[in-house]
């Protein structure tokens, strides 16, 4: 008897043995192209399954070593999948909420910018590229990390210039957060996921441009890529438009941000070319005279 009830709980234990292990192995494979998408919902719902199996194997008081250690690190995972975001809307909601978040410390941070007080205002000491050729080559012990990041009065036309940018494209992820919101209220959305998707790694994209415009500013400003990150900025926008084209809800809102934030780069598109091409003369004089 002892014998055959061994047998039985090897049994046992390697066809659970087995199950675990393909279970970690269709957890470890990439998820497939071609798999159904479903609502956060489900996926919950089938954790609480998981949940109950894993709960039920615990119990059984025949097998107290591997097994119990197992069902309860599946309840835990399973326990912590009810603490994810009950629908799609939600999880892409919070995900762009993280993106104005970081935009919103960008904006904090470049508002600490502060001019050179150093530096003559007047109308010769605004010149940052006045003729240098009497100015000594020795570096007179001057430490470079000593520099500091304040700024000359035609860098901070620009900071506040990308300031404008920074803070009207935050204006434009509230407002799609806003517009999603309002989706996530409406009945039979289920068919809107891949939109949600691609506005959310647009978002992420202009979350990326805003950090770059935000490290651009410190001197020396880099005005070539400063303008190459607002034409990014540009182009998401306009893909936000076309994705929102397509869902129904009311995009009024989201639209009359985005047309603020287009002004905006578009005067910030023609500072940085000013201050391009008066940098690229006085260059060209200096070289001539030099």
């Amino acid at each position: 008897m002892a014998k055959a009830a061994k047998i039985r709980l090897t049994q046992a234990f390697d066809s659970h043995a087995q199950n675990i292990n393909e279970t970690f192995q269709m957890l470890d494979q990439t998820d497939g192209g071609s798999l159904k998408k479903v609502e956060w919902s489900e996926v919950i719902k089938l954790g609480d399954e998981v949940s109950k199996q894993a709960t039920i194997e615990s119990r059984k008081g025949e097998r107290k070593l591997v097994i119990p250690r197992l069902s309860g690190s599946v309840w835990e995972a399973c326990a912590a999948l009810k603490k994810t975001p009950s629908s799609n809307y939600t999880a892409v909601g919070r995900a762009i909420t993280q993106v104005a978040v970081s935009i919103k410390d960008v904006i904090r941070e470049m508002k600490e910018l502060k001019m050179d007080s150093t530096l003559d205002h007047s109308a010769e000491g605004t010149d940052k590229f006045a003729d240098v050729s009497n100015q000594p080559n020795e570096d007179d012990g001057l430490n470079m990390d000593e520099l500091g990041t304040d700024l000359s009065p035609e860098e901070m036309t620009v900071a506040q210039s990308t300031i404008s940018v920074i803070s009207d494209a935050l204006l434009v992820i509230k407002e799609l957060i806003r517009f999603i919101s309002g989706l996530a209220r409406q009945p039979n959305m289920s068919e809107s996921v891949d939109s949600l998707e691609r506005l959310l790694g647009i978002c992420q994209g202009i979350g990326g441009d805003v950090d770059e415009l935000g490290a651009s500013v410190y001197p020396p400003q880099e005005l070539s890529l400063m303008k190459t990150t607002g034409a990014k900025i540009s182009s998401r926008i306009e893909r936000i438009r076309t994705e929102v084209a397509m869902l129904p809800g009311s995009p009024e809102g989201l639209y009359q941000v985005c047309d603020c934030l287009d002004c905006s780069l578009r005067k910030f598109e023609t500072l940085l070319g000013q201050l391009n091409t008066g940098l690229e003369d006085k260059i060209e004089g200096l070289s001539i005279r030099v």
